[in-house]
C-alpha cells in the first residue's frame, strides 16, 4: 500500500525521484496517466491491469462518456522505467497536462500514486482539509451502505 506525502523537484532533463518508501513496491516498470483532478497517476503493472480492466476497457465505445475517458485515460498514457537513481523522465504531455513546471508533490493514494504539481496540490491540500469533516461523513455512509449489500 503507497502512503505518506513528498516534495521534489524535476531535474533539468525532466524526470523526478520517486520516494524509495514508494519504489519499493513499484517494481522497475509503471504505468502512468493522466489524472482526473490534474495530477498524474503512476500504477504498478498489476494496478494497472486491474483500473483499466475494472474502470475504463468495459465501457462501451457507443457512449460518447466513455469515448472521452478512453482518450483521457489511454491517449496519454505511457509505460516507464524506473532508472537506478529512482527517477522516472515525465513525458512533456504529462507535465503540461499537470502544470508541472519543477516542483512537484509525490503521494501514496492506496493501490496508486499521484505526482501533483507542488503549487496544484498545496491547493488541494487546502480544500481537502476545509471539507475533512463531510469527506469522513460521506465514508462512513458508504461503508455503512456496503455492508449492508
Amino acid at each position: 500500500m503507497f502512503t505518506g506525502s513528498y516534495t521534489g523537484n524535476i531535474d533539468d532533463k525532466g524526470r523526478v525521484v520517486i520516494p524509495m518508501k514508494l519504489r519499493l513496491s513499484l517494481g522497475e516498470r509503471i504505468c502512468i496517466c493522466k489524472g482526473v483532478d490534474g495530477c498524474l497517476n503512476v500504477f504498478t503493472q498489476d494496478a494497472w491491469n486491474e483500473y483499466k480492466d475494472s474502470y475504463i476497457s468495459n465501457r462501451t465505445h457507443e457512449d460518447e462518456k466513455a469515448r472521452r475517458l478512453h482518450r483521457l485515460v489511454f491517449g496519454g498514457a505511457q509505460e516507464l522505467e524506473i532508472d537506478r537513481q529512482g527517477r522516472i523522465n515525465l513525458p512533456l504531455e504529462l507535465k503540461e497536462f499537470a502544470k508541472i513546471k519543477k516542483d512537484v508533490t509525490v503521494i501514496g493514494c492506496g493501490n496508486f500514486i499521484e505526482i501533483w504539481s507542488a503549487e496544484a496540490y498545496r491547493k488541494e491540500a487546502e480544500a481537502i482539509n476545509g471539507e475533512m469533516q463531510a469527506l469522513m461523513s460521506n465514508a462512513a455512509k458508504i461503508a455503512a451502505a456496503a455492508s449492508v449489500d
